[in-house]
């Protein structure tokens, strides 16, 4: 392009002379004034082949045309506007053909000052600037060759982003914004009604390539994404155009379709549509270029319906549709397309024709007539020329002779971009890029009550870059249910579900979160997010799994069985063993008790004692206090136990050892000895859990042992250094008292107090190996406390049936006549001499069977 522009400068450089006419030009549409504006405006279809069609345009056209015409009289009576000064214009047709435009700016550029148009010459045109063109493929090829000769150029509707780029087009201004504005309203508006997954249509040249550049940049940014994307090209056929519609049915769940094109392009889209029978399949996005009118509508209204479309707010001027609407062939005579669109509009003929009706010069548009809504626009960029060029020659300096030596290019651009004013579509203005500002109107196109219409649903705001109002409510849906119809590549997932992303990126497909997983919405997508977390003991509401409830601690209750359970177990360890304690203390002076050692055996009561109590403690919800009394209490019950289990069987080893010996009695058999050893045992084990409870002292905590299950336990954590120490210590006392237990399993039987003795520790070494694993391979504290709890009254009942329960059975069960219970020296004695003898074996402190009845020696 720069190359071919380039090689015309050289041309009109070299050869100062006229260009050649072109044939097939359309005549000009002129009136002269002391300052001229050239305006080159669509009149013309577009045709590829010809330089300008015979077709020709929409009736909009013409009201565009006289428009600027009205303006420049009102300027030209006027006085406070160029006083003493008129206003001309020189209106040529591009035919809506970027070629055809180029040919046009010719006109402006050549060198002489001869305006004849000859038959042989392309007439020359001295203008101040040049206002057009209204498409932005034909803008672009005017601004690329005025710019290099420095002739100002104000466009009306031109919205391409490239024109934006003063580095290129340094003299092209524009009266609205660029499309990079309508692209983010269009996007607003999609995500406005969350449409994630559209298709867009687009036609070539700037327009329609930059705005889809620039609609598919924001669609992008707002995490959207397209679906079809198709270049409509002017050289389309109906063939070309059913096979766009085709591929847009192929890919269904793209419902909302933008079409970035010239009226001429979109209703052959749409006229597409509904030969393909796909009238109510989609909703059409427009660009400003098209359903700007209801005329625009005419013949597509099935397929259009519900169509909304963004165009400039541009209020319609009354008093030039009174004007307009009472132009004829006789009083718009000057207008050399005036019969052409009479023709077209009330499809007659001003030739006589057998086919159609014949028109006459007094035919007005008053039938029917509707406003053309660029009106203002178009109205408004005289004015803004007006004004500048005011504003230039009230500066200019009397020397100059004529107001055109006042104008030039840079001065003529300085001057337009600085002024504003009250326009007729509002205010008007320009940034540092030349460019207008301008409010976008939301357009949607109804059927109500049998009538077709356009109703303003909205306005966005291009200084805001915001909708300043917005109704959807006022919309009417083209869809079955006539409500918003629901364009996104996938379905949003149900609760429970995420949505894992395709391609393109607003594809997924739904995936059910785990258990423990929430469903939220992230960036417009539904994600599963875990509940619990450290700290955060929460699970997903069960209804909707869109919300992390707090769980309830689990504890164990005296409601739930396992609560009843221990209770009454408790209950029934402690009435037995209240009730051995009380047959003991009333049979305190019996022989058989004191033989027995009665005061280590209420040691062992007191151990049994602390575990019934204990246990019932597990079914209070933990606090610090508890936790350490608990800790405190499950230690201290087996070591009150085995202690003096220990200091007994002992006793009983070495009074037996000795006697096979030697008649000596034993060191330390009394019963104070016994009773220090005991307690020497039991403050071991009192230092070794104080210790523990004060470097580290036992808590209450709160903690969820799997996050995989929502479960939330209180439970006592207890340093686990202290709590090891405190439980070898204990198992040291069982696995001494079962070595003694073993060294003495051979006593006869009248001397079988150790064989109940050997019971309860072999039995509580059975407990301890059932215990210790299953406790520390249980993750749950209602379990552990239920499995502590058995253990400890287990080992409680296994102590009582032991090792009190056949006291008193001989106590009550054998006549005091027939307990035969010996002396201590008697028992040594009697131990040293069989001895000798293998067939009756003593063990001391076994029990001695006197008959049917078993006592127990005095040692």
């Amino acid at each position: 392009m720069a190359n071919c522009l380039h090689l015309w400068y050289l041309m009109l450089l070299v050869v100062d002379a006229h260009i050649r006419y072109l044939p097939g030009l359309p005549p000009v549409y002129q009136r002269h004034g002391d300052l001229t504006l050239g305006i080159v405006v669509p009149v013309h279809q577009y045709d590829a082949d010809l330089i300008c069609s015979s077709s020709i345009r929409e009736l909009g056209s013409l009201q565009r045309v006289e428009a600027m015409v009205f303006a420049i009289d009102e300027i030209n009576s006027n006085s406070s506007i160029l006083p003493n000064h008129t206003l001309g214009f020189k209106l040529l047709d591009d035919c809506s053909k970027d070629t055809t435009a180029l040919v046009r700016t010719l006109h402006f550029i050549q060198r002489t000052d001869n305006e004849t148009y000859g038959s042989d010459n392309l007439a020359a045109y001295h203008v101040a600037g040049v206002i057009g063109s209204e498409s932005s493929r034909n803008s672009v090829q005017m601004a690329d060759m005025l710019s290099i000769f420095k002739v100002p150029m104000l466009s009306y509707i031109s919205t391409s982003p490239v024109l934006s780029d003063k580095n290129v087009y340094p003299y092209f201004s524009r009266m609205v914004p660029s499309d990079v504005l309508q692209a983010k309203a269009m996007v607003d508006m999609l995500n406005h009604f969350r449409w994630t997954y559209i298709s867009v249509v687009y036609a070539e040249g700037s327009y329609g390539t930059m705005g889809f550049q620039a609609v598919k940049k924001r669609v992008e940014e707002s995490g959207s994404c397209l679906a079809v994307t198709r270049e409509m090209r002017q050289s389309f056929t109906d063939k070309d155009y059913d096979h766009i519609i085709k591929e847009l049915l192929d890919t269904r769940r793209a419902k909302v379709v933008i079409v970035f094109s010239p009226l001429s392009q979109a209703r052959k889209l749409l006229k597409s549509a509904e030969r393909n029978h796909a009238t109510g399949n989609f909703t059409w996005i427009g660009s400003d270029a098209w359903g700007r009118n209801i005329q625009d509508y005419n013949g597509i209204e099935k397929a259009a319906v519900g169509a909304l479309t963004f165009k400039f707010y541009s209020p319609a001027v009354e008093k030039f549709d009174n004007h307009f609407k009472y132009l004829t062939a006789s009083n718009a005579s000057q207008n050399p397309w005036i019969k052409e669109f009479i023709s077209a509009h009330f499809k007659c003929s001003f030739n006589d024709s057998a086919t159609v009706s014949k028109c006459n010069n007094s035919m007005n548009f008053v039938p029917g007539y509707k406003p053309e809504i660029t009106v203002s626009l178009v109205m408004d960029a005289v004015y803004a020329y007006a004004r500048a060029l005011h504003n230039i020659i009230s500066t200019c300096g009397e020397a100059m002779t004529s107001p055109q030596d006042c104008v030039n290019g840079d001065i003529m651009v300085k001057t337009l971009r600085n002024i504003t004013f009250e326009g007729a579509h509002g205010d008007v203005g320009f940034d540092e890029f030349g460019d207008g500002e301008a409010t976008y109107e939301l357009q949607n196109f109804q059927f109500v009550n049998n009538t077709y219409s356009l109703q303003s649903v909205g306005y966005w705001d291009s200084s805001k870059k915001t909708f300043t109002e917005f109704h959807p409510n006022e919309i009417r849906w083209n869809t079955a249910d006539f409500k918003s119809p629901v364009s996104t590549c996938s379905d949003p997932c149900d609760t429970g579900y995420q949505a894992v992303v395709t391609q393109p990126h607003c594809c997924w497909y739904c995936q059910k979160c785990r258990d423990n997983e929430r469903t939220v919405m992230r960036e417009g997508l539904a994600k599963c997010e875990i509940c619990p977390k450290a700290g955060n003991f929460t699970w997903p509401d069960a209804e909707n799994k869109t919300q992390c409830e707090l769980i309830p601690p689990t504890i164990v209750s005296v409601n739930d069985f396992t609560g009843v359970l221990i209770v009454a177990f408790a209950i029934f360890t402690f009435l037995i063993t209240i009730v051995t304690t009380v047959l003991y203390v009333l049979n305190n002076k019996e022989r058989l008790i004191k033989a027995s050692s009665r005061e280590l055996s209420y040691l062992i009561l007191g151990g049994v004692f602390i575990s019934s109590i204990i246990v019932t403690l597990f079914l209070v919800s933990p606090t610090d206090a508890i936790c350490t009394v608990t800790d405190f209490g499950f230690h201290m019950s087996f070591t009150f136990s085995y202690g003096p289990l220990l200091v007994k069987t002992n006793r009983i080893y070495r009074i037996f050892t000795s006697g096979k010996k030697s008649k000596k009695r034993p060191p330390f058999i009394d019963s104070k000895y016994q009773i220090i050893f005991a307690v020497v045992t039991i403050l071991i084990q009192i230092i070794i859990v104080t210790v523990s409870t004060i470097i580290h002292p036992p808590i209450a905590v709160t903690q969820m042992p799997s996050l995989a299950e929502p479960y939330v336990e209180i439970t006592c954590k207890i340093p686990e250094v202290g709590f090891l120490c405190s439980l070898v210590y204990n198992l040291m006392l069982v696995l001494m008292c079962t070595f003694h237990a073993v060294k003495t399993r051979k006593l006869p039987d009248n001397f079988n107090e150790s064989k109940f003795i050997s019971f309860c520790v072999y039995t509580t070494i059975v407990l301890w190996i059932a215990f210790i694993p299953t406790y520390f391979t249980t993750t749950k504290t209602t379990y552990r406390a239920m499995f502590l709890s058995l253990a400890m009254l287990a080992n409680s009942l296994v102590t009582i049936f032991f090792l009190f329960l056949p006291k008193l059975y001989a106590l009550y069960r054998v006549s005091v006549e027939k307990q035969h219970v010996a002396a201590a020296t008697s028992t040594l004695r009697t131990v040293t001499n069989d001895n000798r003898r293998l067939s009756n074996l003593p063990k001391p402190n076994g029990i001695q069977v006197v008959g049917s009845a078993k006592v127990s020696p005095v040692v």
